[in-house]
């Protein structure tokens, strides 16, 4: 802009149209008015150029509040996780003095994706066998490949020894669940029904 000015005070000059007091005065105000300016950019520079060490405080304080609120965030979510998992578990048994880490962790093994057995019977039985947690769904799953044998392949099964180690772990785990019962766990009855329903059928009981 100031260049313009220049040309425009110069051009007048030449021509009469301003005198020279006139233009000496004018190029003094375009010259102090370029100063100012150069000087109200350079102040911008240095007010925004921080020093190097102020800017990394300035972003771990950043971070830190970053931080802050995650952490906040999943504290929240566990009160609520936590909250919900103990009325649950009062609705289901009725009382909270057995409330242990077991609970909680039953309840996030259950949220998990459940993963399908192996679609061959006998290292179905191996993998429940080695599963503390018997699921209904891994439980009608069995069921299910079960029955999907012949009269002859059951009863050629029901001789070998993984078969004894997975019905003797069925029985245990049905014991686990009458204990459960008689301890007021109201989710114990639906598993229960669902092992006893498996043990007549593996043992040929149940009449098809």
């Amino acid at each position: 802009m100031s260049a313009l000015q220049i040309r425009w005070i110069n051009y007048h000059f030449a021509h009469g149209h301003i005198s020279r007091e006139e233009f000496t005065s004018l190029r003094k105000r375009i010259a102090q008015s370029e100063q100012a300016q150069n000087t109200d950019t350079e102040s911008q520079r240095k007010v925004f150029r921080l020093h190097p060490q102020t800017r990394r405080v300035l972003a771990q304080i950043r971070t830190f509040k970053s931080a802050a609120r995650l952490a906040a965030y999943f504290l929240f979510v566990g009160t609520v996780c936590a909250v919900y998992i103990v009325a649950d578990h009062y609705k289901n048994t009725g009382t909270l003095n057995d409330v242990k880490l077991d609970v909680f962790e039953r309840y996030f093994t259950h949220a998990a994706p459940e993963q399908p057995l192996p679609s061959d019977i006998k290292s179905a039985a191996e993998y429940l066998v080695l599963n503390s947690n018997w699921k209904e769904q891994h439980i009608h799953q069995f069921m299910s490949q079960w029955r999907s044998l012949d009269k002859t392949l059951r009863k050629e099964y029901q001789g070998q020894s993984w078969f004894r180690s997975f019905s003797l772990a069925l029985s245990l785990h049905i014991a686990d669940q009458r204990a459960l019962l008689k301890q007021g766990d109201k989710a114990a009855m639906k598993r229960n029904l669902a092992l006893v329903k498996l043990a007549d059928e593996i043992e040929g009981n149940t009449v098809l």
